[in-house]
């Protein structure tokens, strides 16, 4: 799931740890942010106190270095290159405004609102217990504005995210190549701290932005990204890309496959066309 469902405490241990769009950079990165220029200040992050605020927020996205692709599959349609202008006007294009579709407050929701994290919590993460309304992502109450579908969304991210037949790391590959594919920010900063959970490192999570023609990939790694461009490019994977998931996957596994691609596709759809604002400890497409 695209929620960070943890407990408060949780989440503050991976905070301090964390890359913070507002806090301390790490030395590499605070380098490459000298001599990149000034970062792009003019995006809206969930309000602290008040949902009609909308505060800064400062999205280090000198911090991203792309990997050019090279030509892919003839079946690959687009080239899927994206430049550091594209990132930081995409980022513009939905951070820099109020959000479309404001959440629901506490007296509307507040126990609607914590059942529904309980049972994300439950169905992804294995724990039962309830957070209080003030440290559930803004994404839920504003949701719940249409809760059987919100639902049944949650109930398909339980399937693949809790109970999935894919490797989780594997799982996470894919997930971000799509999400970075749709310049996702609200997605890819939340699995980009799901992805480190599983194994991945940020030189990996650097790559992913590549692509599958990225050097380093093994084939089979090489594969899943490749489904995810061909997906996204052509509502079809190729014979030669199957063929290759095969040799590792069963069947279950590719359907599965076909359906994390597909709905985390939804997932960037309506994060970006809603405006959904980025939580504290999440940095958009900036983050590795």
């Amino acid at each position: 799931m695209h929620l960070d469902l943890r407990s408060d405490a949780a989440r503050e241990s991976d905070l301090r740890t964390a890359s913070r769009p507002c806090d301390t950079h790490d030395a590499a990165r605070t380098a490459r942010l000298n001599s990149g220029g000034a970062a792009l200040e003019h995006s809206t992050r969930r309000p602290a106190a008040a949902v009609a605020a909308a505060p800064r927020i400062n999205t280090n996205l000198e911090e991203i270095s792309v990997i050019p692709d090279e030509p892919r599959a003839a079946d690959a349609a687009t080239e899927n290159a994206v430049s550091l202008q594209d990132v930081r006007s995409r980022e513009e294009l939905i951070l820099s405004h109020p959000p479309r579709i404001l959440p629901l407050s506490e007296s509307e929701i507040g126990e609607a609102a914590q059942e529904n994290v309980r049972r994300l919590r439950q169905g992804v993460l294995g724990k039962a217990e309830q957070l209080p309304f003030a440290q559930i992502p803004e994404i839920v109450p504003t949701l719940l504005r249409h809760p059987d579908l919100w639902e049944r969304i949650g109930d398909l991210s339980i399937q693949l995210m809790g109970r999935g037949v894919l490797k989780p790391r594997d799982r996470q590959l894919a997930i971000l190549r799509v999400l970075w594919l749709c310049q996702a920010p609200y997605a890819w900063g939340e699995h980009v701290k799901h992805g480190k959970k599983v194994g991945l490192t940020s030189e990996e999570i650097e790559r992913v932005t590549g692509g599958s023609s990225a050097a380093g990939w093994d084939e089979y790694e090489r594969a899943l990204l490749l489904a995810a461009e061909e997906l996204h490019d052509n509502a079809m994977i190729s014979d030669a890309t199957w063929d290759g998931l095969a040799k590792r996957l069963n069947e279950q596994q590719l359907f599965e496959l076909t359906v994390l691609i597909g709905q985390f596709t939804t997932v960037a759809y309506f994060q970006n066309a809603l405006r959904l604002r980025l939580d504290d400890n999440n940095i958009g497409l900036g983050a590795r």
